[in-house]
């Protein structure tokens, strides 16, 4: 059983080489591994180191107490407990990941709008970028800096939006800035209704993002409860048949309950991988 448990993990991971070298880059082998993990991910302070402990903590439990119920030996135990460990990095760089993409994703969809409104006001792209300035944060206010800095040391407008455009290639910002550059270039009196086509589009992406993101977790949720209903399923199955007098294979059902362990658990860490997924899709950017 170690064995099989060692070879699903070899597989996991050879996966995540093959197609998602950068999640392996950031998964943590140790504690000051997490909370440099933690930096990185955690931009806006409004990740909760405690709470992600917690989380752990509940993890480790909750399959001890499986282990228990299940009267699981000491063996099958540890190997259930080493590969959750072997899994667990996987489940915090996906959910920090998660959240960060939602924080950044937030602070793009904040700029864009307060971009078009200022924008609209007066039409020209240095004294919209300074009114914008403080009401974005983390890494893309210092883009915005950054090309308050180029159009101030002779840049050209676009090619200082193009920097924002280069991090976040959505076709949304592309057209935003590209209308912007052209409207303060060669000047119209009739720019608001492009404006308000790419509000329009910003506001379906705004829907779109909010409603795959709410069925991912759907499906999570949905996940999770069937795994709890499973775990209570087995457990009274298994206490009906033993309260008859039946022989049972001691190895036996050892083997088997660990497997459906083995399995709940690789069910669990299947479905939090669909919060690996980026926000912005390829196929949406440049």
């Amino acid at each position: 059983m170690i064995y099989l448990s060692g070879f699903i993990i070899l597989l996991v991971y050879l996966y995540l080489f093959k197609k998602q070298r950068e999640i392996l880059k950031l998964i943590p082998i140790s504690h000051k591994g997490i909370i440099n993990l933690y930096r990185v991910f955690n931009t806006n302070n409004s990740l909760s180191l405690y709470k992600l402990y917690f989380n752990i903590i509940a993890m480790f439990g909750f399959i001890i107490f499986m282990a228990i119920a299940f009267k699981l030996n000491m063996i099958f135990t540890i190997t259930l407990i080493i590969v959750s460990v072997l899994l667990l990095p996987l489940i915090v760089v996906w959910r920090l990941n998660y959240q960060k993409q939602e924080y950044n994703f937030n602070n793009l969809i904040i700029y864009i709008n307060q971009f078009i409104m200022v924008f609209k006001t007066y039409p020209k792209i240095y004294p919209t970028l300074i009114e914008i300035e403080n009401t974005v944060s983390g890494q893309l206010n210092s883009l915005v800096n950054n090309s308050i800095e180029n159009i101030k040391n002779g840049h050209s407008s676009f090619d200082s939006l193009n920097a924002i455009t280069i991090v976040y290639p959505h076709f949304i910002i592309h057209n935003l800035h590209s209308l912007a550059y052209s409207i303060e270039q060669y000047g119209t009196t009739e720019y608001y209704e492009a404006l308000d086509l790419i509000q329009d589009d910003v506001d379906d992406w705004v829907e779109d993002v909010a409603a795959y993101n709410y069925n991912k977790n759907k499906i999570i949720t949905k996940l999770t409860v069937l795994i709890i209903f499973a775990l209570f399923i087995c457990f009274m199955a298994l206490k009906m048949i033993l309260s008859i007098d039946i022989e049972i294979s001691v190895i036996n059902y050892q083997i088997s309950i660990f497997i459906f362990c083995l399995v709940q658990i690789i069910t669990y860490v299947t479905s939090i991988s669909v919060l690996n997924s980026k926000w912005i899709e390829s196929s949406e950017s440049l």
